[in-house]
């Protein structure tokens, strides 16, 4: 397919039909009346205009934007300032325009620019690494681009799971209102389809580069955090209490007493959404579907910090739920009210992809130790 085709194409799957008809149509009546050259000329003028017109309707919808492509939950972008940048490969430019940050994550987004249209059926991701200012500990992120048809795609880089050489779990700064990053882009490459054994990224690679910036991030206060102050206690006898709750996209961080087990595993930690799901539950009765697991574990007696793969939209939570002792058997859980207990029947126990002894009906049982409303 010739660019000229390709571009018009994709347009066409991206804008109102009526507005390229309008271009196209225009286009057609100039040509119409100027000589071979003048024609050539106004049809470059035609791809340059449909292309000018599918970015700007790309970035209208925010399929520009690399939070809007990568997260399956709206986030608020921090500050992002470009304060130095140097490339060995100028043939691809990224424009870093989103940060956010806590003291467990990192993600930045933005758009890159090729010199090809990435092929939309391919997945293609970015290595790259940072540190800190004031931290020479080197730290590594994940990165993905979005292919749309044009030479122009949402990209997001993640180090959502990231600790310190000591086994600490806080970047220093990180809750710093800015932070300074130094930030290397490594390379762009195919990810293969499947891994067999060992492969080589070098056999996939389809930009190579070192592309380095120097970045000044400022947090953003999210207006989709919610705090909650307690103190909130449970009925059990585990006596667990939060006497606060910090609820952003990416993390729940509880400070509190009585938040372990005796043998120090944290309890089960479930989002209570409106719809009737739970977040974070992975298998089971109102199981969440939707991706967002625990990506990262902080947690001790008295504090639970934890962070998740995708962001939660914090509008659709209903409540926060400690829970403990769960799992399925027979229809003798259904009588485990009396015992503090919360029984379901399970409709299609094949669903659940668990083993179990129990044959015929299914229930699944679990004690909810703390459940904290959000208002």
């Amino acid at each position: 397919m010739k660019l000229s085709d390709m571009i018009l194409h994709a347009t066409a799957q991206d804008t109102a039909s009526g507005d390229i008809d309008h271009i196209l149509s225009l286009a057609h009546a100039q040509a119409k009346e100027s000589n071979h050259k003048r024609g050539h000329l106004r049809i470059a003028a035609v791809i340059a205009a449909a292309l000018c017109l599918l970015t700007v309707t790309l970035y209208a919808t925010g399929a520009l934007s690399g939070f809007a492509a990568g997260f399956t939950a709206p986030i608020s972008s921090g500050g992002v300032q470009v304060l130095a940048q140097a490339s060995d490969n100028p043939d691809v430019t990224w424009a870093i325009t989103e940060s956010w940050y806590d003291s467990y994550n990192l993600h930045i987004g933005g758009t890159v620019t090729t010199p090809d249209i990435l092929d939309p059926e391919k997945s293609y991701k970015a290595t790259a690494l940072f540190h800190g200012a004031n931290d020479g500990e080197t730290y590594y992120l994940d990165g993905t681009l979005y292919p749309n048809g044009t030479d122009t795609v949402p990209f997001v880089l993640s180090a959502p799971t990231v600790t310190d050489n000591e086994g600490g779990k806080f970047r220093p700064g990180w809750e710093k209102e800015k932070i300074k990053v130094k930030l290397t882009i490594e390379q762009i490459y195919l990810e293969p389809k499947t891994i067999t054994g060992q492969w080589n990224i070098t056999d996939y690679l389809v930009y190579p580069g070192n592309w380095n910036y120097t970045l000044s991030l400022t947090q953003q206060e999210h207006r989709d955090t919610l705090t909650l102050t307690g103190p909130f206690s449970g009925t059990t006898a585990e006596a667990v209490t939060a006497n606060q709750i910090k609820l952003s996209p990416f993390t729940l961080e509880i400070d509190g007493e009585h938040l372990m087990r005796s043998n120090h595993t944290r309890y089960n930690i479930w989002l209570k959404m409106k719809d009737g799901t739970y977040a974070l539950k992975g298998r089971g009765m109102f199981r969440d579907a939707s991706g967002n697991y625990i990506a990262f574990d902080d947690s001790a007696d008295d504090r639970i910090a934890v962070s998740f793969v995708q962001p939660i939209d914090v509008s659709h939570v209903e409540a926060i739920v400690l829970a403990d002792a769960h799992g399925f058997g027979g229809a003798e859980l259904a009588d485990a009210a009396e015992f503090g207990f919360i029984s379901y029947p399970v409709a299609n126990p094949a669903a659940l992809n668990v083993i179990t002894d129990t044959e015929g009906e299914v229930w699944e049982m679990w004690k909810v130790l703390l459940e904290i409303p959000l208002k």
